[in-house]
């Protein structure tokens, strides 16, 4: 019996957290409390939850599954369509992938 993807699917996942922190920690306003961020750093925050690769952008499945959380929310359907089509209207500078400026028209504070 191989046990070798249980313990790849760890790994995988113990990776993905220790890169958002890395990702979180790089911002002064990371680690302020919800009521202390200004409007800009809100965004941000909400901006790399989604970011789960700890890049500082979103690629097409981290949109996707923003989007689809964001639908069930609401009660919606038909998150794949609006995803795609929000993407492709986000990205503007088709390179496959959203930054929090092109999703924000803002920069990522510091």
């Amino acid at each position: 019996m191989k046990k070798y993807p249980i313990k790849i699917t760890v790994i995988t996942l113990l990776g993905s957290l220790f890169a958002l922190s890395i990702a979180s920690a790089e911002y002064s306003w990371a680690n302020k409390k919800w009521g202390e961020l200004s409007d800009v750093e809100k965004k941000a925050k909400v901006f790399l939850k989604w970011d789960t690769d700890g890049d500082s952008q979103l690629n097409k499945a981290e949109y996707t599954e923003m989007t689809r959380v964001q639908f069930e929310k609401n009660g919606k359907e038909g998150y794949q369509k609006a995803a795609e089509k929000r993407f492709q209207n986000k990205d503007t500078n088709e390179d496959g992938f959203v930054s929090f400026e092109e999703q924000n028209n803002m920069k990522l504070p510091e």
